[in-house]
């Protein structure tokens, strides 16, 4: 979404929120709620300004714009959804001909308490009944919207459309209203008055009839026997969940999403009910209960068993969720919430792979070292040549990872890219790839390790190198090993000594790993040379060997 379309938005709901908060508190025509209507037109008609509608979606805590929440720290916005979302508003649309009196016309609907707007069919009937032509609430097919304005137009020459009566006072009832105390309204430039002012657009509460209304569908649906009866239910859901998706709610949330894919993927149960429940399920799918899912699933105050509800059903859900869950772990600044959330991929097994794929490319180096973690949680061979290109990556921290990844996944494809890197210029990566290939025990990379020990000036001059090779082989345990590292021992230099006798040592360490006799004749000699560290590691290492033996035969 643009940044430009979000700040109109933001700008439009800010301006719907002081005409909401004038409306409660002055009389249609007061100057004040005059001018708030005014600033709210202005940034309406603004917004629909190049384009013949536009529509936003509702959610109990934020607006999104095209599927995104709207970003932005201005509260009047959060309150806005949460009014409009305590009205079963799920979208809005609005027309580039936005009428002035048709938005008056929406604040005086959401002035009027929840209970009553249902009783009267919901808020579009209302707002239908009061023929409003330029917004239109939960409906975004415009052939449908066309079809209703003319219907309005024709009405306009045969009288009222609707039985209802007009709405003809913008406030709430006394005991909803907090801009009331013991039958007087309070002075707007009180204190008093300005928390009531406040508190008017104030998040509704959970209502318990809504949480009524969830256990008595999963009542009902348990206790549904003909298949026509029970897909009636099942077609419900999706309204039931949508209007419901707050904290309260996750219990009988949770159920009726279980149920739903129990459903689909039980094959002993008709096909009719099965076909259903694959449509509800699709219905479901979208990212606001996708994150839902997910802030269950992160949210480490919460009962583990609720946790486990959640991953449970993101598991079932793995093809259509991967995408949510790869960006919520891309855009996750928590470290817990980066091993939660990539632990859950992990499970989803080849399903995450082609959504890993996608952000390998990413300009954003730990983006992709993010990804990278993923593919080594996976385990997949099919992900080793993806993880073979991002050892040429950028980003050493990249490198780092992409050799860790193929290390976890193991394989002799795995091996042959690890033992290839050691050939390569990359010091830093010849390094990790090594020590790698060390834990890995792969005698496979014997020959290109010893390479890289063949000269001694060479091992000197490259000091860290050459001693992480020295314990690679000591790791790796083969006695064709033996030779070159005995040779180590016995080298005399008079310059670098201290470098060389920390090598020396090493290849006594390194001999203590590995069995035959040439180890046990090279140590055994070391036990006596002049440089005492050397000699404290051939016994140490003899040791060692001495303690393997009755256990190796």
């Amino acid at each position: 979404m643009g940044m430009q379309k979000q700040h109109l938005l933001e700008d439009a709901l800010k301006g719907l929120d002081r005409m909401v908060k004038s409306g409660r508190f002055y009389p249609e025509g007061h100057p004040a709620l005059a001018a708030a209507t005014e600033e709210a037109m202005i940034a309406f008609r603004a917004l629909v300004a190049d384009e013949d509608a536009f529509v936003f979606t509702v959610r109990r805590e934020a607006i999104l714009l095209d599927d995104k929440p709207l970003v932005t720290e201005n509260p009047a916005v959060k309150k806005m959804a949460a009014l409009l979302f305590s009205r079963r508003i799920n979208r809005l649309l609005i027309q580039a001909d936005v009428k002035v009196e048709d938005i008056l016309t929406l604040v005086r609907c959401l002035a009027l308490d929840p209970a009553t707007i249902q009783a009267r069919g919901g808020i579009q009937e209302v707002l239908y009944s009061e023929r409003v032509t330029t917004l239109w609430t939960n409906e975004i097919d415009m052939e449908e919207i066309f079809a209703k304005r003319e219907e309005l137009a024709q009405a306009e020459t045969t009288g009222s459309i609707s039985g209802e009566p007009p709405i003809v006072d913008a406030s709430p009832p006394a005991d909803a209203d907090a801009g009331v105390e013991g039958g007087h309204t309070l002075d707007n430039n009180t204190d008093q008055g300005k928390e009531a002012e406040e508190d008017a657009t104030a998040e509704a509460q959970p209502q318990p009839v809504v949480k009524n209304y969830l256990r008595e569908l999963l009542q009902a649906l348990r206790g549904a026997q003909d298949d026509e009866h029970y897909c009636a239910l099942l077609r419900e859901i999706p309204a039931a969940v949508r209007d419901s998706l707050i904290a309260e709610y996750r219990t009988e949330i949770f159920q009726m999403l279980a149920l739903v894919c129990r459903v689909v993927g039980e094959n002993t149960l008709s096909e009719e009910r099965r076909k259903v429940a694959q449509s509800v399920l699709g219905d479901l799918c979208a990212n606001d209960l996708f994150d839902y899912l997910l802030d269950t699933v992160c949210d480490k105050s919460l009962p583990e068993e609720l946790q486990l509800y959640a991953q449970k059903i993101a598991i079932f859900l793995k093809a259509r969720i991967g995408p949510r869950v790869m960006q919520r772990l891309v855009d996750a600044e928590d470290a817990s919430a980066r091993r939660i959330l990539t632990a859950l991929l992990s499970r989803f097994g080849k399903n995450a792979l082609p959504v890993a794929r996608e952000y390998l490319h990413d300009e954003r180096w730990y983006v992709v070292r993010n990804v990278t973690i993923v593919l080594a949680e996976l385990r997949l061979q099919d992900a080793v040549p993806d993880l073979a290109a991002l050892l040429t990556y950028d980003d050493v921290r990249v490198r780092r990872e992409a050799v860790r990844a193929l290390t976890r996944i193991g394989g002799d494809q795995a091996v042959a890219i690890l033992i290839e890197s050691l050939s390569g210029g990359d010091d830093d990566l010849i390094r990790q790839s090594m020590l790698s290939l060390g834990a890995m025990r792969n005698m496979a990379a014997i020959p290109a390790i010893l390479r890289l020990l063949e000269d001694d000036a060479s091992m000197l001059k490259n000091f860290e190198l050459s001693r992480d090779a020295i314990r690679a082989l000591g790791e790796i345990g083969a006695e064709t090993a033996a030779p070159r590292l005995s040779e180590i021992i016995a080298m005399k230099r008079f310059w670098k000594r201290g470098q060389l006798d920390e090598l020396r040592a090493t290849a006594a360490h390194s001999l203590g790993d590995i069995r035959g006799d040439a180890a046990r004749q090279a140590l055994e000699s070391a036990t006596t040379d002049r440089t005492q560290s050397v000699a404290q590691a051939a016994h140490h290492a003899l040791k060692l060997l001495n303690k393997r033996i009755p256990t190796d035969d």
